[in-house]
């Protein structure tokens, strides 16, 4: 699933190619370089699938769930990893398919989320951001892990808020088998980066009906920082952000960092730099007009159903008089008579039987 990546778009997908096959991205109505950039890889030749979800207040479980039914029906893979365009598979020793392939049946393998933290404001400067300007985190404060899910348990599951778990039809969770593969994740980037996904996440998670308690909580808790911050975030801020990102409040942070853990390589560089630069308010503006675009369509939906409505009730207001029409006739002369003679071919008919 993708929104307003262009700033991780291209170097999400070429690093995580090592690994898989085919890349399936799913955009959700992306107004910056997003698309462009996925287009102009797939031009390269690079196996990349791009799909469209128009909705505003998508929910990710069920369009990631579709998705990988999808997936299956049509391409028939081994292994399913879902993933967030912040999130890199980084192999630790051991080779991802190998192990794969030792995770035993009805289980899921687990990659566990190994946080990277900025070292400066400056990213859309560099030709290589993610080596160059991140380095790991040297523990996790509460460990976080996405599924990679099997063909044999895909098209009877469902992922969970997130894709940290993989569940049965009844909500049960699947076993998991911890991997040593793990996902470098990027979740703060820049100040640019991160205003946006805060403030617009805060208020699509308000407007969505039927998000679940606390789900999405640390966008709220990102937008209430960045509000405060007049929305232009130091690197304290910024690290500050990476340290507490998705930790529940009151928990006790770790904040230290391993200088000697990089992600990916020298060779990473973006190629598109021209599209991978963050313009706010051009996506405040195109998220206000998907805003409003959505709010034309409920109203409308709100006509129709009003209307249907008073048509309905004049429906039924007309056969309530036609109702009454037929009990008056039938109390009249004419209509006893009627009734009478109808009585008696009737009890004619049933005692020929």
């Amino acid at each position: 699933m993708v929104k307003d990546e262009c700033d991780i778009i291209e170097l999400f997908v070429r690093i995580n190619l090592r690994f898989v096959d085919r890349m399936f991205l799913i955009d959700n109505q992306s107004s910056d370089g997003t698309i462009a950039i996925i287009q102009r890889m797939q031009k390269e030749g690079l196996p990349v699938t791009l799909w469209h979800d128009n909705s505003v207040d998508y929910q990710q479980s069920l369009v990631s769930t579709n998705a990988i039914r999808k997936i299956f029906e049509e391409y028939q893979p081994e292994w399913i990893v879902p993933l967030d365009a912040d999130e890199f598979l980084t192999e630790n020793g051991r080779e991802f398919r190998a192990e794969l392939e030792s995770i035993p049946e009805n289980h899921c393998g687990m990659l566990q989320w190994r946080t990277f933290v900025p070292l400066s404001v400056d990213y859309a400067s560099l030709e290589n951001p993610l080596w160059h300007n991140f380095r790991q985190r040297a523990k996790e404060t509460t460990q976080f892990s996405k599924v990679v899910i099997p063909a044999a348990l895909a098209t009877n599951s469902k992922l969970s808020p997130g894709n940290h778990h993989l569940l049965t039809a009844d909500n049960r969770r699947i076993p998991t088998v911890p991997l040593t593969t793990t996902l470098a994740h990027v979740p703060v980037r820049s100040s640019e980066q991160i205003v946006a996904k805060s403030i617009i996440g805060s208020i699509k998670h308000q407007i969505t009906w039927n998000r679940l308690n606390n789900e999405g909580f640390h966008k709220e808790i990102m937008a209430e920082t960045v509000r405060n911050c007049n929305y232009r975030l130091d690197i304290q801020q910024l690290q500050e952000l990476a340290f507490t990102y998705s930790q529940r409040p009151g928990k006790e942070v770790i904040r230290e960092i391993d200088n000697t853990i990089h992600l990916g390589t020298k060779n990473d560089c973006i190629q598109y730099r021209e599209l991978a630069v963050i313009n706010i308010i051009e996506r405040f503006d195109s998220f206000m007009q998907e805003l409003g675009n959505a709010l034309q369509q409920e109203n409308a939906h709100a006509q129709i159903k009003q209307a249907v409505a008073y048509e309905t009730r004049d429906l039924l207001a007309a056969l309530e008089e036609k109702e009454k029409e037929i009990r008056f006739f039938r109390k009249t002369a004419i209509g006893k008579a009627i009734s009478y003679l109808a009585g008696k071919k009737f009890l004619r008919k049933f005692s020929n039987k």
